[in-house]
């Protein structure tokens, strides 16, 4: 299975068996965790895997969680950085790579927000580290025989999903409705607003591209990233929610351009995420903010 496929069936899990991880998945995932970043130095970036979950979650209760809720694994991946918007974006970017590693080991996996850095990291005694800016719940899926059932229900849509719309989601839904988007709108040409025609996708062989941002985690589901084609770069943009705050915002630019970078090299295109050169003007409206350029 390659990793479109994983993109395409990842989903958060919040409900885990009392297992802990074989030992195994526990030496795989600690050699994930010490190996090179795929974007190069970041200040303060560390990742600390958590043995104990259990006791670890009680801990933390009312400084993280889901929507205010603290998931309960058999274990955590304590994610670490500096608190600069650059450093978490490139911190979820390595993380999320992680997370779908795991799921070809059939560990699930679910993000959770941190609330209050600093009482967290003393209850833990992490007091030396960096910005905790994200806790990774992980552990076996509760649901028996959940990633075969997954990925046996994987169907490719025959409809280009920019063109007629998303076949066969599996969207998470409140009240029987879903939370994500069903129609993509989030493309443009050269400036902001400046709808780009499925033609015009096709003519540069990103049609398919963007399918695969549905399927990207992000805070609540908001799916808040568009982008602007500007010849050989596309630009990121993020929408701003006070409510939700900068750290999650960037954390979910930095999955979004994992999405992005992962669904390029699978349909043969290469590029890279840059850092510099944000600050044209591309008429991008005050509740939005330039996250990354990807240059072909």
């Amino acid at each position: 299975m390659n990793k479109l496929e994983f993109l395409e069936k990842r989903k958060s899990v919040r409900n885990y068996k009392n297992k802990q991880l074989s030992a195994e998945d526990k030496r795989n995932l600690l050699s994930m965790l010490e190996a090179p970043n795929l974007l190069g130095e970041i200040p303060g970036y560390e990742l600390v895997f958590i043995e104990d979950g259990p006791r670890a979650a009680i801990k933390l209760e009312g400084f993280a969680g889901y929507s205010g809720v603290m998931i309960e694994a058999p274990h955590y991946i304590a994610v670490f950085a500096e608190k600069k918007c650059i450093n978490m974006r490139k911190s979820a970017y390595e993380v999320e790579d992680i997370v779908l590693k795991m799921m070809a080991m059939e560990v699930g996996s679910c993000w959770i927000s941190i609330k209050d850095s600093d009482s967290a990291k003393v209850a833990m005694g992490w007091t030396d580290k960096a910005e905790l800016i994200a806790l990774v719940a992980l552990g076996y899926p509760k649901e028996e025989n959940y990633f075969s059932k997954l990925f046996s229900n994987l169907q490719h849509p025959l409809i280009n999903p920019l063109k007629e719309g998303y076949a066969n989601l599996n969207l998470e839904t409140k009240n029987g409705m879903p939370l994500r988007e069903e129609t993509s709108s989030f493309v443009y040409l050269d400036t902001w607003g400046n709808s780009t025609g499925y033609g015009e996708l096709v003519r540069r062989g990103i049609d398919k591209v963007y399918h695969y941002l549905k399927y990207a985690p992000s805070w609540g589901n908001r799916q808040p990233w568009k982008f602007i084609i500007d010849k050989d770069d596309i630009i990121l943009c993020i929408h701003e929610d006070e409510k939700l705050g900068r750290i999650n915002e960037c954390l979910d630019a930095g999955i979004a351009m994992y999405y992005f970078k992962v669904a390029m090299e699978g349909h043969g295109l290469r590029g890279e995420w840059h850092f510099d050169g944000l600050d044209l003007d591309y008429g991008v409206p005050d509740d939005y903010w330039v996250a990354g350029r990807f240059a072909l």
